[in-house]
């Protein structure tokens, strides 16, 4: 686990990515999300791109974020799963945590 809960500030913008070829789970994600601790005194974005990666899509997460969470250090990538889970992926394509998700403002 991160250790964070993802507060789902889904940005609003452009999308670049060709969302028809993802999973509504999947196509859900696109975007700027906010990822925070549960105190949210500890905060960075990650960006959900469509573009392919060993196992999924890339994922753009701030520079800052693995002195915040070291377990974000080797994520290059996520997938979401037949339930909708969301798994995050080093560069092999090995899901490195199972995070639970919370979506709200």
């Amino acid at each position: 686990m991160i250790g964070a809960a993802a507060a789902g500030s889904l940005c609003g913008g452009v999308l670049a990515q060709d969302t028809a070829t993802l999973s509504d789970a999947a196509g859900a994600m696109i975007g700027t999300w906010e990822f925070s601790n549960a105190d949210h005194d500890k905060i960075c974005r990650f960006v959900f791109r469509a573009d392919a990666v060993a196992g999924g899509y890339r994922l753009e997460i701030d520079k800052n974020c693995p002195n915040l969470f070291p377990t974000t250090k080797d994520i290059i990538g996520w997938t979401a799963d037949n339930f909708g889970g969301l798994r995050l992926l080093d560069a092999a394509g090995n899901v490195v945590n199972k995070t639970l998700v919370t979506v709200g403002g």
